[in-house]
C-alpha cells in the first residue's frame, strides 16, 4: 500500500517538474522554495528589505523563464546537440582484401547479421543503434562512423572523432 502511494506521489512530482522544465521555471521554483523557508522562519514578516529583495528575485526569475521559453520556441540560442548513440548489440564484420573501395560493401542474408567487406587495414567493430535499428555504428581506434542501412548498402551519415 505504501509502495503504491509512493509511486503515485513520485509520478505526480515528476509530471509537475516536467511541466516546469518545459517553461524553464526551475529557477523560479528554487526562489519560491527559499521564500517558503524565509516565511516559516519569520524573516519575511519582520524585515521589509528582505521581502522586497525576495519579490524582486521572484519577478526576475519569472522574467528569465519567459525569455528562455520564447528563445526555445523561436529556436534561438545554441543549436541542439545530437543525442549520444546507445549501443544495442554488436554486429559481426569481416575484413576484406579489396583496397580500391572507400565505402563498405554490405550483403544481407535474410535475418543474419550484416557481412561487411572493409578495405582499410583496421577492422571496425559494428554496433546497431538503439534509437533507430536502420543505423549501424562502426567503431575504430580513433573515430566512430555512423551509417544508414539502405538497399544499396551502408550510406555514411557522419564521423565523430574520439577525444
Amino acid at each position: 500500500m505504501i509502495g503504491k502511494i509512493k509511486k503515485v506521489i513520485t509520478s505526480i512530482l515528476k509530471g509537475v517538474y516536467s511541466v516546469l522544465c518545459v517553461f524553464n521555471l526551475q529557477f523560479a521554483l528554487l526562489v519560491a522554495l527559499v521564500g517558503v523557508v524565509l516565511h516559516f522562519t519569520g524573516v519575511l514578516s519582520t524585515n521589509g528589505g528582505v521581502l522586497i529583495g525576495f519579490c524582486g528575485a521572484f519577478i526576475a526569475s519569472i522574467l528569465l523563464a519567459v525569455i528562455l521559453t520564447v528563445r526555445k520556441l523561436l529556436g534561438l540560442g545554441k543549436p541542439k546537440e545530437d543525442k549520444p548513440v546507445q549501443i544495442v548489440s554488436q554486429v559481426d564484420g569481416v575484413q576484406g582484401s579489396s583496397a580500391s573501395q572507400s565505402q563498405p560493401i554490405v550483403e544481407s542474408h535474410g535475418q543474419e547479421n550484416l557481412v561487411t567487406t572493409w578495405p582499410a587495414k583496421e577492422r571496425p567493430v559494428y554496433y546497431l543503434v538503439k534509437q533507430n535499428q536502420n543505423y549501424v555504428m562502426a567503431e575504430y581506434s580513433d573515430r566512430y562512423e555512423l551509417f544508414e542501412k539502405t538497399p544499396n548498402g551502408l550510406k555514411r551519415i557522419r564521423t565523430d572523432f574520439k577525444g
